[in-house]
């Protein structure tokens, strides 16, 4: 056994991020276990989620709920969620977790959907992903660029072995990690000496 058979057991994690697996801190909640499959209610208010190869600086949580399943098998440990709901500041994302943690050496695995929206890109203009993720000129431009903005949706697909990441010729089928979004009522500034842009949509 994982873990000893608990039912409406109170918890709460502090964590930092390992290697490729994210921290998360300030997270609280009920855990049951059946003796096979536990059953975790998580919520989180002020906690932190540390990604250290994708944001330069840690995401503050205003607020996480899910509910987790964890499954332990012959070949590792499967989580898995339907209920993903997240805010971050001015974000709002919801969305579904696969995550598979085998026993041998080799890579998790992670299929994580989200859809989301920003009522204002300022404040999280910082959560820009750093290289290799996104070249580093290029996340400099769009951190200096972008003025004010809304996102009505957009959707985040992280597919793949975590070890691959981020996933550089997903033509060889080795993973993906996609973001796409609407903005409206963008204000840019393409260069110093350039006169800016407002109200863009698109």
């Amino acid at each position: 056994e994982i873990m000893p058979s608990l039912v409406g057991s109170e918890m709460c994690i502090r964590d930092r991020a390992t290697g490729p697996l994210p921290g998360i801190s300030g997270l609280s909640g009920q855990v049951s276990y059946d003796g096979q499959v536990a059953d975790l209610s998580l919520t989180s208010r002020g906690g932190e989620l540390v990604i250290p190869h994708l944001f330069k600086q840690p995401v503050p949580l205003t607020a996480l709920d899910t509910e987790l399943l964890i499954q332990h098998g012959v070949d590792g440990i499967r989580l898995s969620t339907q209920k993903l709901d997240v805010k971050s500041n001015t974000v709002t994302a919801s969305g579904q977790l696969l995550f598979e943690l085998p026993l041998d050496e080799s890579s998790p695995e992670i299929d994580l959907r989200m859809d989301f929206s920003v009522t204002d890109i300022r404040p999280v203009k910082p959560l820009i992903p750093i290289a290799p993720v996104l070249p580093e000129a290029v996340g400099d431009w769009l951190s200096a660029s972008i003025l004010t903005g809304v996102v009505p949706k957009g959707e985040m697909v992280l597919r793949g072995a975590l070890a691959d990441f981020p996933y550089e010729d997903e033509a060889a089928g080795k993973g993906e990690f996609r973001v796409e979004f609407d903005i409206e009522q963008a204000n840019l500034s393409y260069a110093p000496d350039w006169p800016g842009v407002e109200q863009v949509k698109g």
